[in-house]
């Protein structure tokens, strides 16, 4: 958060201290169902308040997205009301909730997740690191949130309001966030305490980052291309292992699609290395048998990455469909990943053999069997090909295996 947003952010936190208190428990009826994956009917001119996020355009980058209603007053039972006007804000600029609704609705986040993108500048949970950047310098003139311990009159105990009430509102308990902050007519005495710490937080000058860390490249001096990759892949192997044991198996959709995009990367470095490979080898052909040592060890690495992260993915989604299938869902498939293309399930029918001795008296009077001296690999080939072509084979059948493509 820069200081030059601050004044803009304190407004955003006011609208949204204001809503918070305005939300009856039914308003987030909707979206609480949907964090548990059991999404409600969906009417383009029907707006649920809740935390989404929604792409930048076809492929783009996610952007967080909060909807709620403004409090407008009283009612009967001097209760706040929630009789105000839908409000949507979309990576923090407000929009037409109507407009958001039907790219948002199937995208719902918790209050923490929206508060660490939108509010804090976080990556989303299922992100990578970014490999290219150095270490930078922590205090480079960004306005920090949290105030001082039992200073309440800073921005910290405003953000901590605000991400109480919410996170108190959405799982049930209204009372204790209104306790949390007191009347809401204290909103005004928290305005004036912000503006306050704002305005003498930019009257200072802005420190000027100092930081001479080196970025992902920088001694790249006499490195080669290869090795420039080969150190990328290293690198993000190194971050996809530590996860890993951290994570040795997915058991949330964001986990899922972590691992999902670690091996979007690794794919994508596969490919840039195979291209970079091709390139090169293209003008020498006679250097051909060199390029592909030095390259070969790469594209394997990148590979062997992108594989691996499969595996680890594989559990979870072999256990979504079986849920899907026990509810008897007629759904899409599980996917994961939020980077480049999604990873599914990828079904194909694969020989077991359950006899090797019925496999081959059915087999051994078979003219195509004496053609190849690889005996066994030819009666599986044969005994593949039949059974995929629906003929009953003694000895063999086809199962079905599935692995994340």
């Amino acid at each position: 958060m820069t200081v030059q947003n601050a004044p803009y952010i304190f407004q955003i936190t006011k609208i949204k201290l204001i809503g918070e208190f305005s939300m009856s428990q039914s308003t987030y009826t909707y979206y609480r169902s949907a964090l548990k994956g059991v999404f409600g009917p969906v009417h383009e001119n029907d707006p649920q308040c809740g935390y989404y996020r929604m792409r930048r355009g076809r492929g783009g980058p996610w952007m967080p997205v909060a909807i709620w209603r403004e409090a407008t007053g009283s009612n009967q039972n001097n209760a706040i009301s929630d009789s105000g006007k839908l409000v949507c804000l979309v990576n923090g600029v407000e929009r037409d909730p109507f407009e958001v609704w039907t790219w948002v609705c199937r995208y719902p986040v918790t209050y923490e997740t929206y508060v660490a993108v939108a509010e804090r500048g976080e990556a989303w949970p299922e992100d990578l690191p970014d490999l290219k950047k150095g270490r930078s310098a922590s205090g480079s003139g960004s306005l920090k949130v949290s105030s001082p311990a039992g200073d309440q009159s800073g921005l910290g105990f405003v953000s901590a309001s605000a991400s109480a009430i919410a996170s108190d509102l959405v799982s049930g308990t209204h009372s204790a966030s209104v306790n949390a902050i007191g009347d809401p007519r204290s909103l005004a005495r928290i305005s004036t305490a912000f503006s306050s710490a704002v305005a003498s937080h930019s009257a200072a000058p802005s420190p000027t980052s100092s930081s001479s860390h080196p970025t992902f490249g920088h001694n790249s001096v006499g490195v080669s291309e290869a090795e420039g990759f080969m150190e990328e892949i290293e690198m993000l192997w190194q971050s996809a292992q530590e996860w890993i044991e951290a994570v040795p198996s997915p058991s949330s959709q964001a986990e899922a699609d972590k691992a999902a995009n670690y091996a979007e990367r690794f794919g994508n470095l596969e490919n840039r290395a195979e291209e970079a490979r091709t390139a090169e080898k293209k003008p020498v052909l006679d250097l051909g048998r060199s390029i592909d040592a030095k390259w070969k060890p790469v594209i394997s690495k990148a590979s062997d990455g992108k594989v691996r992260m499969k595996k680890v993915l594989e559990p979870y989604l072999i256990g979504e469909l079986k849920r899907q299938k026990d509810l008897g869902v007629d759904g899409e498939p599980p996917r994961a990943g939020t980077m480049g293309r999604r990873i599914g399930l990828r079904s194909r029918m694969i020989l077991k053999i359950t006899s090797n001795e019925d496999l081959h008296n059915h087999y051994k009077a078979d003219p195509r069997l004496w053609a190849d001296k690889s005996l066994q690999e030819v009666i599986a080939k044969l005994a593949e090909i039949d059974l995929t072509a629906h003929k009953a084979i003694p000895g063999a059948i086809l199962i079905e295996e599935l692995t994340a493509a």
